[in-house]
């Protein structure tokens, strides 16, 4: 019967216990729900990717139950170990767990549109002065607002590290495992010691769970008969066998394609020399297959492959970069300025879909292995220490991240931290009142000297080009745009 049905989307346990499915209802009515539940993202994820990691887990586990606290944190590492932008897979990821495909593409939409279409505005009107006075000189209410904004979403990510750790870190193992990454995340700032790190801590406690804590690992998985009517799941070698499914086939097609596609776009640019689409899909495809850690990561690349090469000035793409830090959704959203700049609407349209196109078709395609993979009593071992682990990235990006919140903005964040704590109020209200709270600070105390640094994931490397520009440029002096 219908009140006996499983969630489909419940890796390792169910939702908080309950027998309701939140993913009932006819297709259209999900795609519904996905993108009213997604549109005011686009407009409030401020602070970088940690910061949407914990608004996420406010709403989608907190709050409209769509998946539980484990597999909101299996779906986190799983985004951490692939290449491309963390918090945009996690949102894709959702989208796809509540509406199929349509609607991980729509949940993806809704949250960069908003950002998208503000760069690409100002890309098109960069050298207006204008806009050039106005992004060198911000009245005090918009840098209160921005601040405020800022704290806000800061403060959400503590609240998540202590619900999610309430399940993934509830052993003296695990806890030490949460310390030490969270440790070797803070002192070592380099974007392959995230999935470095999560296998090292996933086969740690594997042989830990194994060996010396058999009485912690968690329950074996029930065999699912319909599904493997002859391999043992809970076997390592026989659970090769069980993951040729057609979900699977799906997945594996859609890994292929986003390799295929570098390598046509790759040729197809050295066909076309003169093309200059083909060369924007190419080069900001190509960024968005090899990057790992976040946003900020980016910066390096996008430097050597436009500025360096003469494709467009530092001042520009300064402006680019002094925008994208007071808008909401992710940094990738800084490739539909890029674009825009390089070659108008289209280019800002090729690059900004393309920067994000590798990192979704892989999540898109890696998940049905890994929903398979995670049903395997010696994977759950595995994924023990992989969340703990995950767990430590968000926890650092607390303490980075909020040292950056100038001190007169510390009551927006604990105003925000009380709203959602105490009185249960929704993520996009109490981000709200923040910024809100923002713009008084602001007004009163007149805050265009205490501006906010953006918020640099805490897998970003200190050494890069971009390091020299500080990440705010928002308060220098006019740039000579002509230069």
């Amino acid at each position: 019967s219908e009140d006996q049905r499983e969630p489909e989307v419940v890796l390792s346990d169910g939702i908080d216990g309950s027998a309701e499915d939140p993913h009932s209802g006819s297709f259209m009515e999900r795609l519904k729900e996905v993108f009213f539940a997604f549109i005011p993202l686009g407009f409030i994820t401020f602070g970088g990717p940690q910061a949407h990691i914990a608004v996420l887990q406010q709403r989608f586990v907190e709050n409209r139950k769509w998946l539980s606290d484990r597999h909101f944190i299996e779906l986190f590492g799983l985004g951490s170990a692939l290449p491309g932008p963390t918090s945009s897979q996690m949102v894709a990821a959702i989208g796809m767990l509540h509406a199929s495909f349509i609607g991980g593409i729509l949940s993806l939409i809704c949250f960069q549109l908003p950002g998208a279409i503000v760069m690409t505005g100002f890309g098109l009107a960069i050298t207006s002065p204008t806009v050039a006075e106005w992004l060198t000189a911000p009245p005090s209410w918009f840098i209160g607002f921005k601040n405020g904004l800022f704290a806000g979403a800061i403060s959400l990510i503590g609240i998540a590290v202590w619900k999610l750790g309430q399940k993934s870190a509830n052993t003296k193992f695990t806890q030490a495992i949460l310390i030490a990454s969270t440790v070797q995340t803070i002192l070592i700032k380099s974007a392959w010691t995230l999935p470095l790190s999560l296998a090292v801590f996933g086969l740690l406690s594997y042989f830990w769970l194994t060996k010396y804590r058999p009485e912690e690992a968690p329950p074996p998985p029930p065999i699912d008969e319909s599904h493997d009517p002859t391999p043992d799941p809970n076997n390592p070698l026989d659970a090769v066998k069980s993951l040729w499914t057609p979900e699977t086939k799906i997945g594996a097609a859609m890994i292929a394609a986003s390799f295929a596609t570098l390598v046509l776009l790759i040729i197809l640019r050295a066909l076309s020399p003169d093309c200059i689409l083909c060369g924007v899909a190419e080069t900001f495809y190509r960024v968005g297959a090899l990057i790992y850690g976040g946003g900020q990561v980016v910066l390096p690349m996008m430097i050597t492959e436009l500025v360096d090469t003469g494709i467009m000035s530092e001042a520009t793409f300064l402006y680019g970069l002094t925008i994208i830090q007071v808008l909401p959704g992710p940094l990738f959203n800084f490739a539909a300025f890029l674009g825009a700049v390089i070659h108008g609407l289209w280019g800002a349209l090729v690059a900004w879909v393309l920067i994000f196109a590798p990192g979704v078709l892989l999540i898109f395609g890696v998940y049905p292995f890994w929903h398979r993979l995670a049903k395997m009593s010696w994977m759950q071992k595995v994924l023990v220490g992989v969340n703990a682990a995950a767990l430590g990235f968000i926890l650092s990006a607390f303490f980075l991240l909020f040292a950056k919140v100038p001190t007169i903005y510390d009551a927006c964040a604990v105003l925000v931290c009380c709203l959602v704590a105490f009185y249960d109020l929704n993520t996009p209200a109490a981000i709200g009142i923040g910024g809100a709270t923002g713009i008084l600070i602001g007004l009163i105390f007149d805050s265009s000297h205490i501006v906010a640094p953006s918020a640099p994931s805490p897998m970003a490397p200190f050494a890069s080009p971009v390091s020299s520009f500080n990440f705010t440029p928002i308060v220098e002096p006019p740039i000579d745009l002509t230069a």
